[in-house]
């Protein structure tokens, strides 16, 4: 069931078109049918030149750029993903290359990764039903919108399949597209102007042509029409009792053989479930974003940066300095960039996902108030509404008063250049000094709280340093700055008790050690995960116990491979690329 065009501004409209252009393209195998829907889809576009490109690049079999979709709610996203999946499968096959492309859109659209394998799950259970019905019949049926051959049939079989059409399509409604065009194509199918005229008399006065029984014809004739008449009963999913027995009254008058009326009804079943599923799909649409970030998006709270689609823009106060001047916390897209932890598992931006700007954002991770040049990575320690209380974690007026009171020494770090840090073009230096005052921050409030996860951020902001260094060309500095890392690490990681931080720690040392090539370090933080299961794991609660079992698998695939994590293998703090070829290979 195609989607309403008619819901679509101009520039979604062409965006939709584009998408659909790409998404029969993505096999080389063109239905004509197909080319008509995109035909009447373009016609619904104002701009002339627009509709030119658009069929040229149809005509052409150009594929073009794939783009993010502007103000598209989720369900609607949802009903374009399952509808490209139609199309893919529609010539009964689901090409490796076409599931590529249907993964390349949903992440476009922010699908969840279990959503859209539920999509491709759906998308693989509609080729077994489409399969099925084409072991009915030998006529290939994947590349007409209408399966009946009409001009192969004399006038008498032709009247009779207008008839039964006609009083199916009044009976259950015209509403659909598919069903109008049907409708026209019945209508002008007879060749005599009072034949004509009577048929359209019966659809204006929603009266049902009576069922009689076929004239002779072939077998697979009157199956192919039942399907079509399936079709239209099921189009929304469900089979009422008036198409059921509609279905059996025109089967019994058909004198249908017991085991074909089976087989066919065992399709139609199928089809219904299937029918009944991408309306689950639809009405429960998983994202990435989280809910918070899904409402915000829709009051227009949480916006796309017009300089990079990849970006998005919330902002926010401070509570800290109570300043009520806003500024911007920066936020990258989920699947906007494909996956590139360093060893240490800081995320980097190589490479952006097709239809997303590429852009570090490690550039931007901190966020730091203009008024007070407080400085934290974390949304939930800035103010996104007035009604907010300030977080247990920041909710120390001594603090608050130290931190307002060096304003002069923080701005002085940022000096000339502290206005970059309103907006995403932050010069090398400034990036690094929003990190620094975000590790100030940290350490003071560790102090003020004795708190282990303060000091944890302190690490882990460091780590990110080194890895912005180093793709500054700084390699000396990145690899200083991953040694003061590493002993504030091995300082916390004897001093902890608590276990989380103690596993995640343990890896990070691990790392460091095998980084260094230091024998004795490695073994020791190897030994210790090795112990710790044998020895204190068993007595853990369940989510700790998961927490480390997950730890403890990593560290042993680590192990086994250790060899690749030493500094003279490695591209910068990264795995070379044919190297992790190589690993994944094994």
């Amino acid at each position: 069931m195609p989607i309403d065009v008619t819901k679509l501004n101009q520039e979604q409209v062409s965006w939709y078109t584009s998408i659909l252009i790409n998404t029969v393209l993505a096999d080389a195998n063109v239905a004509s049918s197909e080319v008509k829907y995109i035909k009447q889809v373009i016609k619904v576009i104002d701009d002339p030149d627009a509709r030119d490109k658009l069929i040229r690049s149809l005509e052409d079999k150009k594929l073009t750029p794939l783009t993010q979709p502007k103000g598209l709610v989720k369900r609607q996203l949802g009903e374009i993903l399952t509808e490209l999946l139609e199309i893919c499968i529609s010539d009964l096959e689901l090409e490796r290359i076409e599931e590529e492309w249907a993964w390349k859109v949903a992440k476009v659209f922010d699908f969840h990764d279990m959503y859209t394998r539920e999509c491709i799950t759906w998308a693989n259970e509609g080729l077994v039903a489409k399969r099925l019905q084409q072991t009915l019949i030998s006529k290939t049926i994947n590349d007409e919108e209408f399966i009946v051959p009409i001009k192969a049939l004399n006038v008498e079989q032709k009247k009779w399949y207008v008839d039964v059409i006609v009083s199916t399509l009044i009976n259950e409604g015209v509403k659909e597209q598919y069903e109008v065009d049907l409708l026209k194509k019945m209508l002008m199918s007879s060749e005599s102007k009072d034949e004509q005229l009577q048929l359209r008399q019966h659809v204006l006065m929603k009266h049902r042509p009576p069922l009689k029984r076929p004239p002779k014809m072939p077998d697979e004739l009157l199956v192919m029409i039942f399907m079509e008449v399936v079709q239209i009963s099921i189009r929304l999913g469900e089979m009422g009792y008036t198409a059921s027995q509609y279905l059996k009254v025109l089967a019994d008058l058909s004198r249908m053989p017991t085991k074909t009326y089976t087989d066919v009804m065992d399709w139609c079943n199928r089809l219904v479930a299937w029918k009944q599923r991408k309306k689950n799909l639809l009405a429960n649409v998983r994202l990435n974003t989280s809910d918070e970030d899904q409402e915000a998006e829709s009051r227009g709270l949480l916006v796309t940066h017009p300089q990079c689609n990849s970006i998005q823009v919330r902002k926010v106060k401070c509570f800290i300095c109570e300043s009520t001047e806003e500024f911007s916390f920066f936020q990258i897209k989920a699947n906007s960039h494909k996956l590139a932890n360093n060893i240490f598992n800081v995320q980097a931006y190589k490479e952006a996902n097709e239809g997303f700007d590429l852009f570090d954002y490690n550039k931007v991770r901190v966020c730091v108030c203009p008024h007070c040049y407080f400085a934290s990575i974390k949304k939930g320690h800035f103010k996104l509404n007035d009604k907010e209380k300030t977080p247990k974690e920041l909710d120390d007026r001594r603090f608050q008063e130290q931190w307002v009171g060096s304003i002069e020494k923080r701005a002085a770090l940022l000096g000339e250049y502290r206005l970059e840090i309103k907006d995403i073009g932050r010069s090398n230096n400034t990036v690094l000094n929003t990190y620094e005052l975000a590790i100030q921050a940290s350490q003071e409030l560790a102090a003020q709280w004795d708190s282990d996860q303060w000091r944890a951020q302190v690490i882990n902001l460091k780590m990110h340093q080194a890895e912005i260094l180093w793709g500054q060309g700084r390699n000396e500095e990145a690899q200083a700055k991953l040694q003061d890392a590493l002993t504030e690490a091995e300082r916390l990681f004897v001093k902890s008790k608590e276990n989380t931080t103690a596993f995640r720690l343990g890896r990070l040392l691990l790392m460091g050690a095998l980084y260094f090539t230091s024998s004795d370090k490695m073994g020791q933080y190897y030994e210790f995960f090795r112990t710790f299961k044998d020895e204190r794991a068993k007595g853990l609660p369940n989510e700790e116990q998961a927490e480390f079992m997950r730890y403890f698998t990593e560290v042993g695939n680590i192990w086994d491979r250790r060899e690749l994590y030493a500094k003279a293998e490695l591209d910068g703090f990264h795995i070379k690329k044919f190297k992790r070829a190589k690993k994944e290979e094994e």
